[in-house]
């Protein structure tokens, strides 16, 4: 009876403007796949957030995404797993359905959420991991890191479609 809930959930005003704009102009179907794709990124971060030892503290909804804040967590490793795990499973949901010959919208969705996360961009997965990657680092290699990582990422994806 007196236990904490497992996370404190805000959902934006942008989020609900996001999802207007998208029923008004998309199409039923990628509507929900495209739900469905962040629903399993989400779902492999808290698993391994859990895996790892940490607890979820709080879930920001936003129009830019989704942003889950979790209890302090000991090691950079267990840090860069929880970070990784959801860009991953996006990837091997992609790969799992082409080697499967399911390839379509799905696994295209999949496909894109997951190196798109991998951006190094501040609010994206890819940005955290940069950030622990170049916390000592000076500003100039921190660029230099990012536009890399960066044409990295996008050349992937100029390769898998």
């Amino acid at each position: 009876m007196g236990d904490k809930p497992l996370a404190r959930v805000r959902v934006d005003f942008s989020f609900l403007l996001l999802n207007a704009l998208m029923f008004l102009t998309g199409e039923s179907t990628m509507i929900a796949g495209f739900y469905a794709v962040c629903a399993v990124h989400e779902i492999g971060h808290i698993l391994t957030l859990y895996m790892c030892g940490g607890r979820l503290k709080r879930v920001d909804v936003t129009g830019l995404g989704i942003k889950m804040r979790a209890a302090s967590m000991p090691g950079i490793y267990r840090e860069m797993a929880v970070l990784v795990s959801g860009p991953a499973v996006n990837i091997l949901v992609w790969l799992s359905l082409e080697l499967l010959g399911r390839a379509g919208d799905i696994s295209r969705l999949s496909l894109i959420a997951g190196l798109y996360n991998l951006l190094p961009l501040p609010f994206l997965d890819g940005g955290a991991l940069l950030e622990l990657f170049t916390a000592d680092a000076c500003t100039l290699f921190r660029t230099a890191a990012a536009i890399v990582w960066a044409g990295v990422i996008v050349s992937a994806y100029v390769l898998l479609t």
